[in-house]
């Protein structure tokens, strides 16, 4: 409401030219951050936003404050925009902590699972090699993974695999992972074909019991 509301404000009237400047932010870091560049929207690239978000909404209230006046006279401004900004933060509190925190989904659900996954992949002994099966969807270059996970060395494999090509991944006494995306959980067949005395790990999301991710460990 704010942006619509203040673009033609701004296009309108010379007085309120200056507003044009935060619509032109919004909009380059918006298309800068959130179409072109590495895996986008990624929250880090956007936080530039909160300058102009922040001033749009208080645009917005404070043209409704004078709406208000002009119907009902003996309202006072500085009260409805105090009552107004208590209810926003009041509601932003609860959405944050209650709704959308639990769920874990502020870097969508590639992030979610590189969280989930990285410290049982810190917890590992030395001698296991770590495959990722996300193609192509996720990669192991995946930003969260390597930060979360620095010590570990993951390698991709093919969106196709086969028992075959499983086979040619072991390399002596060396202890063997697979990092399993949700959408590639039919390939848990083929690893359990190739090694059977492997080990399944699930993880869950605990809000809604869905599954984020499998490791499959083959000791």
């Amino acid at each position: 409401m704010g942006l619509i509301t203040a673009c033609l404000a701004g296009l309108s009237s010379k007085r309120e030219r200056s507003l044009l400047y935060f619509v032109i932010w919004w909009l380059g870091a918006t298309t800068l951050g959130g179409m072109l560049v590495d895996s986008p929207p990624s929250s880090q690239q956007l936080v530039t936003l909160t300058v102009p978000v922040c001033l749009f909404v208080a645009w917005t209230l404070c043209r409704l404050s004078q709406l208000s006046l002009s119907v009902v006279p003996r309202l006072k401004e500085g009260m409805l925009l105090a009552c107004a900004g208590s209810l926003f933060a009041a509601l932003s509190l609860r959405t944050y902590f209650h709704s959308y925190t639990p769920k874990r989904l502020y870097g969508g659900p590639y992030a979610e699972l590189a969280t989930a996954i990285a410290p049982e992949l810190e917890r590992l002994e030395p001698g296991y090699d770590s495959y990722l099966l996300g193609a192509p969807r996720m990669y192991a270059n995946f930003p969260t993974l390597t930060y979360l996970a620095p010590s570990v060395e993951m390698t991709d494999l093919p969106e196709e695999i086969s028992v075959a090509l499983l086979k040619n991944l072991l390399n002596g006494s060396q202890g063997l992972i697979f990092v399993v995306i949700p959408q590639r959980a039919q390939d848990l067949a083929v690893l359990r074909e190739a090694f059977p005395h492997g080990r399944t790990q699930s993880f869950l999301r605990p809000s809604d019991q869905r599954l984020v991710a499998s490791l499959y460990l083959v000791p």
